[in-house]
């Protein structure tokens, strides 16, 4: 049931929800013109009248227009429409989601995998580098223990 305008939606909701109480308006700091017109009362269960009791509760708990008394996905999920029959699917047959943290993604292991492939293709890029140094000069027997020492430092 989207509206045209804000100030319109704000009208259906209400006239679904029932209008707020004056303090919300002094909390929520809105304009007048989103106002209803006139007091609505709750409507909820006219409007869901196939709908079972616990269903309602659920939606007046979460629909309610007050932030402080507004249900949260914890509290919802202790109402009894969660845990009536006929229930949707049984518990077990529900996806397990896990929060960002707890699961690693994909871009995060391969990033991370970039990353030590890089750290070390730079290591051998170092030794490697120190070898060239190294070897022609061993291989050639000119230089002494103490000058490949040295070069190898710089």
């Amino acid at each position: 049931m989207p509206g045209r305008t804000e100030v319109e939606q704000f009208h259906r909701i209400f006239k679904l929800c029932g209008s707020p109480l004056e303090d919300y308006w002094k909390i929520m700091r809105l304009p007048t013109s989103f106002r209803p017109p006139q007091h609505y009362k709750p409507r909820l269960q006219e409007a869901f009248k196939d709908f079972p009791e616990s269903s309602i509760d659920l939606m007046t708990n979460l629909l309610n227009l007050n932030p402080s008394y507004c249900g949260t996905a914890a509290s919802a999920l202790q109402r009894l429409f969660f845990s009536s029959s006929p229930l949707a699917c049984d518990l077990s047959d529900l996806p397990v989601i896990y929060r960002e943290e707890d699961e690693p993604t994909r871009g995060n292991d391969q990033r991370r995998r970039k990353n030590m492939k890089k750290q070390s293709s730079r290591r051998n890029i170092k030794v490697q580098g120190r070898k060239n140094l190294v070897t022609p000069q061993t291989k050639e027997g000119t230089e002494s223990v103490k000058t490949v020492f040295f070069l190898l430092l710089q």
